[in-house]
């Protein structure tokens, strides 16, 4: 029988695993003899060909590998490569997938992971078996899941540190674990024993995962290697890691996280606290960045502080458990005055404490929190509040960098202040847009762990000190069950723990559930997320008639649902104008506004009507042509009264909508109304 490679099978899974890869570089399309590992044949594919050309290329070096008279095996590596001649680790350009070749209790493992990481993109029967104790032997399993963003540069790391926990944790083929490493392709031919072709047994074209989301739920899940003897292996581990602790403080890569861990591990040496205070101090006037007095100074100032809390987790890791509880001391309190509460925005966003704003998709949440985190750095009006000074950090997830320009340059222009303005005062801009965002995520048993991503904001915001963080939004920093109570208010916590150790509000965006848009609630989800925050936005749209998606008005209403620590403030009722929204004078209701939209709308719909058929109406309600009443007995404009279209004609001259215009001789003028700006020379 002639080997025939399955044409459709390649093609299908190459769509799978190179759907997000670029447009530069290499694929190296791989075959070795199975005795000795020697090449077979190596085809190096620029990515600008496109999947076509490269499964072409597949198609024909599987043929041969199938055909070869010693047995080969087909195995191009699942990434994209700087150059087409080498395919080492340090070539690689981008890593597509975290693979895990399950070739022991394969369907045990890849429960075990997708219960973990979800449903994989691939799962391929490698073509190879399992012995199963003797039993019937099971299929050896390939898993693949397609990264979101491809991992580059450090990000190789990452996968590459990813790769290898879910091969431990399942007893997967070790060898999988640098991304580099070839590995059968389904459409293919298993040669090792009698014939068999490596075939597809599930497919999930879309799913994809997030790499800092995965990697963070590998390390809680997967147990720490056994202990070894302590052996000049060890030391130079140990070593190795006290070495890139001290060089993140001296290349100031990080300052806190270091400091915290280096402290522990000399506290645990049973260093006495004033020695590492000195050493750590030492280290970091010894660190090459900038001695800034916002990022180091402050965490120089903090290090006896970092020392005393290493000291009493220790001192606590070594107690009992059992114990009295921490009771507070109220003694002083009768002599003490109570501390005013603080507000970022008074009595609307209280800090140290997380508030969630709800709002349906292009309502306009992100510019409402950029125009808030704007008015926080410059010291000006948000929305008839007035903000705290001081920094802010906007943490983004939707928008991209020129759309954050586009929208601060709006900004911008209306408070009259440039971008250094916004610069100096503390504006820190980041964009995570088709990027992973994700800052908690859920382990096996239901507990919410942060990201590394959370730890680096934490960092961030602990050297910052904003006044202001808004995290936009929580469908992408969240990667849990936002039905589920209780990791609903993990996930709010760690929001409190980001808010208390930054000292400033932490502002949630989120997107409502259709139930919650038409209930009027705002919510999506478990009711843990209104009663785990302790303040509560809604941005409502208006909707005309039975239309979906989108409103095409340009009226908002911003309520203010829940305030725990005083009153409820009044709804704002907004303008989209100019590029952004702005408070509506007057205005006490959304209702209100948006009917006398309707009305001015009716109006200059029937004055255009009449203008065309040169039917004039006059703006004099002594006249027989009187525009309110003739447009009231129009039968476009029976929907309103004429009080109605009295009030919208005084609205519409205010706005220069529509103007007084005039014709014939000066001796029988005659004045009418006329759609648009007036001219300077006030007539026709």
């Amino acid at each position: 029988m002639v080997l025939e490679p399955d044409r459709d099978q390649l093609e299908i899974f190459a769509d799978a695993i190179f759907r997000r890869a670029g447009e530069k570089g290499f694929v190296t399309v791989r075959s070795f003899l199975e005795e000795g590992d020697r090449v077979l044949k190596i085809s190096a594919v620029a990515r600008s060909g496109g999947i076509k050309f490269l499964v072409d290329i597949c198609e024909d070096d599987a043929r041969r590998a199938a055909q070869n008279p010693a047995p080969a095996v087909f195995c191009p590596p699942l990434a994209v490569f700087i150059g087409k001649d080498r395919a080492r680790e340090e070539d690689l350009l981008e890593g597509l997938a975290l693979s895990v070749e399950c070739d022991q209790h394969p369907r045990e493992a890849r429960t075990i992971l997708e219960d973990l990481l979800g449903p994989a993109t691939v799962v391929v029967k490698s073509g190879g078996t399992w012995a199963n104790g003797g039993t019937r032997p099971e299929d050896k399993l390939h898993l693949h899941w397609r990264l979101k963003v491809p991992a580059t540069g450090k990000g190789l790391v990452v996968l590459k540190q990813a790769r290898d926990l879910a091969a431990r944790l399942v007893g997967g083929d070790p060898s999988n674990k640098p991304v580099c490493h070839p590995i059968r392709w389904p459409g293919s031919w298993h040669r090792k024993a009698e014939p068999r072709l490596c075939a597809i047994e599930q497919l999930n074209p879309d799913v994809e995962i997030e790499l800092e989301a995965a990697l963070a739920t590998l390390r809680v899940a997967t147990p720490p290697e056994p202990a070894k003897a302590q052996s000049e292996g060890t030391a130079r581990r140990d070593s190795s890691e006290w070495l890139i602790l001290v060089r993140n403080i001296i290349t100031g890569e990080s300052y806190h996280a270091s400091l915290v861990a280096l402290a522990a591990r000399l506290v645990g040496s049973n260093m006495h606290d004033g020695s590492i205070v000195t050493l750590l101090r030492a280290i970091m006037s010894s660190s090459t960045a900038p001695h800034d007095t916002v990022r180091w100074q402050a965490r120089f100032d903090a290090i006896p502080r970092i020392v005393s809390s290493a000291r009493e987790k220790f001192q606590q890791d070594d107690a009992s458990p059992t114990g009295p509880l921490p009771f507070i001391d109220m003694q002083p309190w009768d002599n003490t005055p109570a501390p005013p509460r603080p507000w970022a925005v008074t009595d609307r966003i209280p800090i140290g404490q997380p508030t969630l704003f709800s709002g349906e998709g292009a309502a306009g949440k992100t510019l409402v929190e950029l125009q808030l985190c704007v008015a926080h750095v410059i010291g000006r009006d948000w929305l008839g509040g007035l903000p705290e000074f001081g920094p802010a950090i906007y943490y983004g997830a939707e928008d991209d960098a020129d759309e954050l320009h586009r929208r601060l340059t709006s900004i911008t222009d209306h408070y009259g202040v440039k971008f250094s303005d916004l610069i100096d005062g503390g504006l820190h801009l980041l964009s995570f847009a088709g990027a992973d965002a994700v800052l908690a995520v859920p382990d096996r048993q239901g507990k919410v762990q942060p990201t590394p991503l959370f730890e680096r904001l934490l960092e961030a915001a602990a050297d910052i000190r904003p006044r202001h963080i808004g995290i936009d939004a929580t469908a992408d920093t969240f990667a849990g069950n936002e039905i589920d109570r209780s990791q609903v208010r993990q996930f709010v916590g760690l929001m409190r723990k980001l808010a208390i150790t930054a000292n400033s509000s932490v502002v949630l965006l989120a997107h409502p559930s259709l139930t919650g848009i038409n209930s009027g609630s705002g919510l999506s989800g478990s009711t843990a997320w209104h009663n785990s925050v302790r303040a509560r936005m809604l941005l409502k749209t208006v909707q005309e008639g039975d239309r979906d998606g989108q409103s095409p008005s340009d009226l908002r209403e911003l309520s203010f649902l829940k305030n725990n620590y005083g009153p409820l403030s009044d709804a704002v009722v907004l303008r989209y104008q100019n590029g952004l929204f702005l408070p509506v004078s007057g205005q006490s209701t959304l209702e209100k506004l948006a009917r006398d939209q309707k009305i001015d709308e009716a109006f200059l719909d029937v004055l255009g009507k009449l203008t065309r058929q040169n039917r004039p109406v006059s703006p004099s309600a002594h006249a027989s042509n009187y525009a309110p009443k003739i447009i009231a007995g129009h039968p476009d404009g029976k929907a309103y009264t004429q009080r109605d279209y009295k009030a919208a004609l005084e609205r519409l001259l205010a706005a220069d909508r529509i103007h007084i215009a005039s014709f014939g001789p000066p001796s029988k003028t005659i004045r009418h109304l006329a759609p648009g700006p007036g001219t300077s020379e006030g007539g026709n």
